[in-house]
């Protein structure tokens, strides 16, 4: 009886942080779409392991720097680093961002109005 219930709590545990995962994304996404501002990121690291490949990148909104990462799987890992790209983010919510490894950024102009030097 007693090992019935600690998988039952271990089950319910695990169906709560899947539901909360969900729920945090769907408001990320809400918040971009709603509030949406377009702007540069730079892929400053890339990492990837068996299940992830995880592209860490910086932006400015409103002269602060933020940093966020995001796990796609598309892109061209390593080569993306140090390299520019779209990315939509809230402006309720600057640190919500998504990033479009398949629009590349190579106007310079463009990189210096969004605050790179």
């Amino acid at each position: 009886m007693g090992k019935k219930i600690l998988v039952l709590f271990g089950i319910s545990i695990f169906i709560f942080m899947i539901t909360s995962a969900i729920i945090d994304m769907n408001k990320r996404s809400d918040s971009i779409e709603k509030n949406k501002y377009e702007t540069v990121a730079k892929v400053y690291k890339f990492h990837s392991n068996r299940s992830f490949n995880t592209y860490y990148f910086e932006y400015f909104y409103d002269g602060k720097k933020y940093r966020n990462s995001e796990d796609i799987d598309y892109g061209n890992r390593e080569e993306s680093k140090d390299k520019f790209y779209k990315v939509n983010l809230s402006t309720k919510n600057p640190q919500y961002s998504a990033i479009f490894l398949d629009h590349e950024i190579v106007d310079t102009s463009e990189i210096r109005n969004a605050g790179f030097k």
